[in-house]
């Protein structure tokens, strides 16, 4: 399909609008999006750049197929990880369908209820929700399921690589199966089942099969993802160092160095001096530090406070008030954030990224970067903070190693050089998300009996994999605990004892959400905190100090007072990284690279400064002098080694339990989830082809022993223990029998065929 053809086949109110809007042309992704949607059958992928028009890729041919052949219910259906995105789409589309009288229905916790009832009793246009507002449609709302989506032609799902590797994403598998059943459910063998195409939208997919696979789900239709040549787009980044000579503790994150932050506050506010830019953290904690210390230099050196702060443990009025005040105002803001701002939600053109320590992952840097740039004039800029703690207790060599500075190079290297992102991977055992959706089904049936259940449960998507065998384990289970009940019929139906949890809001949630403590001062919310404060006590929340005035531990609110000054930062340490093999390999690649002179015009990482520089070229001599080049077993101690398997972490840890399965007296210790610390009574020779025989053998994760200090303490049989820290998480683990949990982390969890193909013992 040429552009010509594209723009003649879109109805006229969007050639209308492309008009006022003052388009000079169809983008690539645009035209390959028509192409698709109006030229086949096939469900769509998009995946391109940020700020590419994927969004409009997705609405403009869909909205003219609604347009030339109107729905006799909803006709799209748009489904969002986040409310806010849902705000902000909702925004950006309405006005394009005001001409031609096509609705937009918001439908989530904070949307109208009258606006809802309305769309109920006249079902039409499109509507925007998330996965657990479809979760209480199908448990509160089932009878209106057929009316709503008898015609439902299109799904658009925003950001599906953020749902694919979670339980919300196989939630939404799930749910959209269910909708698909129960709008066909009386359809006879002559009459064409209603299956809506679905297409889905992302910036970080490099290997599409596995999004292609999530979205064409059970449906037996193809997904087709077009393939762009889209020109690469310059990048502007740069990397400065930060020596502290202690840092944010591992287990209490709290303020311990006023001056060290302070300086790397001043870097921040003249870095983003005059510009729109987010600084973007790993925890809620330091992005309380450095927004707090941000404000202190402004407010010391009398500058404006420009500085707002953003993450989940925020109220909504104080998060939606930083994200409408990036978006509307031309004037420099400067927002610190946690992952709550990687999503695309539209801030309009940011100047400037800040990162502070590692991303996550590569996925986590693109998306990152990709906030800033939007604008076709300006170029994606990102300045990394890399912190260099002064140890003073160092133990060996491998101490003296900043691997998050070379995280952040072999991050930057993958994706700048190769264009690589992390594969998603998919757990085929979340028994969690299965007791979920057992519960909300029998919420749904009401009775049923367990051949019928069994049937229509195992054959979702996110379950082809589990047994009838475990399953009819689980059931008898939640018999056992009265969470199913079996009624004079024997049909099974929901148990008194699960009635309080699926009738709280809370059920239709899959993630899990850590108890916390609402803070108001004067009625007013302004977030929530996970520690019960003593009056008299201070905190900081929202880039501010607070004074505890009362508490009302059973209500869990605790009132608050502005404080002058600052506080200490209290919130427990937030989820560890989890590295690929890819970015590890990039990481031994960099420490044994001839980086040649720090100041020479060829020097492989430009966007390092000259402290950066002057760093890693010691982090490499280090390496060298410690035998790194050449040795995968160093000797650190007495009966101590580090093993550097050079894989990544699922991996690595997998190597570990083996390791300690073989022999219960060795000790693994995992760090940086690069190399592995062992005490071992031999030599090095000997601890190699231990490892080297183990690799040789058949592995089982099944029989794996967890140390005692990793054990699951909820979790009384010893025999099925897993690593609390690192079992599948699961909001609904607890009323899971513990044989399936410890099946879930051997089959999800440890990875023995990537370890057996990537360890180069």
């Amino acid at each position: 399909m040429t552009e010509n053809e594209c723009y003649a086949s879109l109805a006229p109110f969007i050639r209308d609008y492309i008009y006022r809007k003052g388009w000079d042309r169809l983008r690539p992704i645009q035209i390959a999006a028509c192409d698709v949607i109006m030229n086949s059958d096939s469900h769509l992928l998009l995946s391109s750049g940020t700020a590419s028009g994927k969004t409009e890729a997705a609405f403009l041919p869909a909205l003219t197929e609604l347009f030339n052949r109107p729905s006799s219910s909803v006709g799209i259906l748009y489904i969002s990880p986040l409310k806010a995105l849902i705000n902000d789409q909702f925004g950006r589309i309405e006005n394009l369908l005001e001409e031609a009288n096509i609705p937009v229905t918001k439908w989530h916790g904070d949307a109208s209820m009258a606006k809802k009832n309305k769309l109920i009793k006249n079902p039409s246009g499109v509507m925007q929700t998330t996965p657990e507002s479809i979760e209480s449609l199908l448990m509160n709302k089932s009878g209106a399921i057929y009316s709503l989506f008898c015609d439902l032609r299109f799904i658009i799902i925003d950001e599906v690589h953020y749902f694919m590797d979670s339980p919300r994403g196989l939630q939404l598998q799930s749910q959209l199966e269910r909708i698909t059943r129960l709008i066909n459910a009386n359809k006879t063998a002559d009459e064409k089942l209603v299956i809506p195409r679905r297409i889905g939208l992302s910036a970080t997919i490099s290997d599409y099969s596995g999004a292609e696979e999530f979205l064409s789900g059970a449906t037996g239709i193809k997904t087709v993802t077009p393939q762009l040549n889209e020109p690469s787009k310059r990048v502007r980044l740069m990397a400065e160092r930060f020596v502290m000579r202690q840092t944010v503790s591992p287990k209490v994150e709290q303020l311990v160095d006023d001056i060290d932050y302070t300086k790397i506050a001043e870097f921040l506010v003249l870095k983003t001096m005059g510009k729109k830019a987010i600084i973007f953290c790993n925890t809620r904690a330091e992005t309380e530090i450095y927004c707090s210390r941000c404000k202190k230099y402004a407010e010391d050196h009398h500058l404006p406070d420009v500085y707002r702060i953003h993450h989940g443990s925020l109220s909504r009025t104080i998060r939606e008030s930083a994200e409408k005040q990036m978006k509307s105002e031309d004037s420099p803001l400067v927002t610190a954030a946690t992952i709550t701002l990687e999503l695309g939600i539209d801030l309009g053109s940011l100047d400037r990224i800040i990162q502070i320590g590692t991303p996550f992952s590569v996925s986590s840097f693109v998306q990152r970067l990709g906030r800033s740039g939007r604008n076709e004039t300006k170029v994606p800029e990102m300045i990394f903070c890399i912190i260099d703690e002064d140890k003073n207790d160092t133990v060996t060599a491998l101490d003296e190693i900043n691997w998050d500075m070379l995280f952040i190079i072999a991050i930057v290297e993958i994706y700048t050089k190769e264009k690589w992102v992390e594969p998603i991977s998919v757990g085929r055992f979340n028994f969690s998300l299965l007791y979920h959706q057992t519960m909300s089904y029998l919420c749904t049936a009401g009775s049923v009996t367990s051949a019928k259940l069994a049937e229509d449960i195992l054959t979702l998507p996110p379950f082809r994999f589990i047994t009838k065998e475990d399953y009819k384990f689980l059931l008898q289970n939640l018999i056992d605990i009265g969470h199913i009940a079996k009624d004079e019929r024997g049909r099974l139906t929901v148990g008194f004892k699960a009635e309080p949890i699926v009738d709280s809001f809370q059920f239709y949630s899959v993630f899990e959400t850590e108890e916390e403590f609402t803070v108001k001062c004067k009625g007013e919310i302004i977030g929530s905190v996970a520690t019960l404060f003593t009056p008299g006590s201070t905190f900081a929340l929202a880039g501010k100090a607070w004074k505890v005035t009362a508490v009302d531990e059973k209500a869990k609110v605790i009132a608050v007072a502005p404080l002058e000054g600052s506080a200490r930062i209290f919130w427990l340490a937030e989820q560890p990284i989890a590295f690929h093999t890819k970015v590890i390999r990039k990481v031994r690649e960099i420490l044994r690279k001839d980086t040649g002179e720090i100041d020479g015009k060829d020097y492989p990482y430009p966007y390092l400064s000259k402290s950066c520089r002057e760093r890693l070229s010691q982090i490499q001599n280090i390496a060298k002098i410690a035998e790194l080049d050449t040795k995968q077993i160093i000797k650190i101690g007495a009966d101590k080694y580090a093993i550097f398997p050079w894989v990544g972490t699922r991996e690595l840890y997998t190597l570990g339990y083996a390791l300690t399965a073989k022999d219960e007296d060795i000790k693994i210790i995992p760090k940086n989830n690069l190399y592995a610390e062992c005490e071992f009574e031999g030599s090095a020779y000997e601890l190699e082809r231990f490892i080297k025989d183990i690799l040789a053998s058949e592995i089982n994760p099944y029989k794996f022993h967890i140390p005692k200090e990793q054990h699951d303490k909820s979790d009384s049989d010893p025999k099925q223990t897993i690593p609390k820290q690192f079992q599948v998480p699961g909001k609904f683990n607890k009323f899971i029998p513990s044989a399936l949990l410890r099946k879930q982390f051997a089959e999800d969890f440890c990875d023995v065929p990537g370890l057996k193909a990537e360890c180069e013992f």
